[in-house]
């Protein structure tokens, strides 16, 4: 793949916020970069070497053609995607463009500097993977819980989409189902450990989580040390607890009319599930399984 129309404007965005970031963090006393440093970034993320070379070659050489002129060039296909992917970033208030204007000979032009990141962009660079723009969230998620299953992973993946797009309510409702389907499956698991009573068949979300989080207190593995036993019930305690606070969320947002919170509050409730979250797979859910558990 020698052209960045080989990729989807998702993976072609993600790329340039993943390098946006990584630029800000190796020269954090600057906030502005010049888009050649930009799109270098992003043509060393998704192309083999001779093939970034090129697009930074092909941009420098046709960004300042006047298309209008007979026998110009039109625009190059791997700078529109990139410029698609820029101007969305800027959209979602990432970042901000400064303009040089030139005029001789009877010409005028004005061309993109440079690019000012906000503090938007570094909110997700202080927190790296660990929060929910940041493209390596969903893998690092993944790789934190791994018995988590393929249905709450999809859920946490559109919630994150939405996010993107500045759908927060949206966002907020599926990161809730991907919270609620979490509840269920661990509920069951200790079902299956025998620690709970099978539920009613219209159990409701806040019953089940209250059952585990009344679990939580008893909770033991033979075999496994007193103290690895005593941070797993530290860390099973607070994921109960942000269950909680994040159903209740999913809940308002579900009734029209209800005021929903800034796009920090959304932002949180992600990246707080993605961390609370793994405590339930990899502690309770991991154990039933190991016991003949059906995920």
């Amino acid at each position: 793949m020698n052209s960045l129309t080989t990729f989807s404007d998702l993976q072609v965005r993600r790329a340039l916020l993943e390098g946006l970031v990584a630029l800000r963090k190796a020269q954090p006393t600057r906030t502005a970069f010049e888009y050649k440093e930009v799109i270098g970034r992003v043509a060393t993320a998704l192309l083999p070497g001779a093939a970034a070379t090129q697009l930074v070659a092909n941009w420098d050489q046709l960004r300042n053609t006047p298309h209008s002129l007979p026998g110009s060039v039109d625009e190059h296909p791997d700078n529109r995607k990139l410029l698609a992917a820029v101007w969305s970033l800027i959209g979602d208030g990432y970042m901000y463009p400064r303009f040089v204007d030139q005029q001789a000979a009877g010409t005028y032009a004005v061309h993109l500097l440079r690019l000012v990141v906000t503090e938007k962009l570094d909110r997700v660079g202080s927190q790296g993977e660990a929060h929910p723009l940041h493209p390596g969230f969903l893998a690092r998620f993944r790789a934190r819980a791994p018995s988590a299953t393929d249905e709450v992973v999809a859920y946490l993946e559109d919630a994150v989409s939405c996010a993107e797009a500045r759908l927060f309510r949206p966002s907020l409702a599926m990161v809730g189902v991907a919270n609620e389907q979490t509840i269920r499956t661990t509920h069951a698991a200790l079902v299956h450990l025998t620690l709970l009573a099978a539920p009613p068949a219209n159990a409701g979300a806040r019953n089940l989580l209250s059952e585990v989080q009344g679990s939580i207190g008893a909770w033991q593995v033979p075999g496994v040390d007193a103290r690895q036993t005593k941070e797993d019930r530290h860390r099973l305690s607070f994921a109960a607890t942000f269950s909680e606070a994040l159903r209740v969320e999913r809940n308002n947002v579900a009734h029209p009319g209800v005021s929903l919170g800034d796009e920090v509050m959304v932002e949180q409730m992600l990246s707080g599930f993605a961390h609370h979250a793994t405590a339930f797979w990899e502690v309770m859910v991991k154990h039933a399984a190991s016991q003949g558990f059906q995920l």
